[in-house]
């Protein structure tokens, strides 16, 4: 099931933008004689310029920033972990694990904390001390 499962997903996404939805995967079950798929469908809001409004990007740039994430982060592909990971939405209903992300390789979407994402998108850069910015002075001599 694992070689049709985002064969499956590509062809219901292409009748979910046909006929102007949201199709989000949800997760399921399967065995070696039966797949059982769960998805979401979302008719998101039509704006006055008669574009599609996504919810779930609406929500994130609603609250991401109250997260430390930015607005800008929406859709960006972060590593965490071993797999790459697209930024799909936040859950503000959840402190710890509020990220949405959804697997590249088209799987389940899951949950993320906000820290383990900002790292993956912002890796560290190094810290500026204050006496960086003093004026070169001989030191004491010993």
């Amino acid at each position: 099931m694992r070689t049709v499962q985002p064969e499956m997903l590509a062809a219901l996404q292409a009748v979910a933008e046909k006929y102007g939805v949201v199709l989000t995967y949800s997760g399921g079950s399967f065995s070696p004689e039966k797949w059982t798929a769960k998805f979401d469908l979302v008719i998101p809001k039509i704006a006055a310029d008669g574009k599609m409004v996504d919810p779930s990007k609406s929500d994130w740039e609603r609250y991401a920033t109250g997260f430390g994430l930015q607005v800008d982060d929406f859709g960006k592909t972060v590593r965490l972990g071993t797999k790459t990971f697209t930024v799909v939405g936040i859950v503000p209903s959840r402190p710890k694990f509020c990220v949405r992300v959804r697997p590249t390789d088209g799987s389940r979407e899951l949950l993320a904390p906000a820290e383990s994402v900002i790292r993956a998108l912002r890796p560290a850069t190094p810290v500026r001390s204050r006496l960086d910015s003093l004026p070169d002075r001989p030191g004491p001599r010993l």
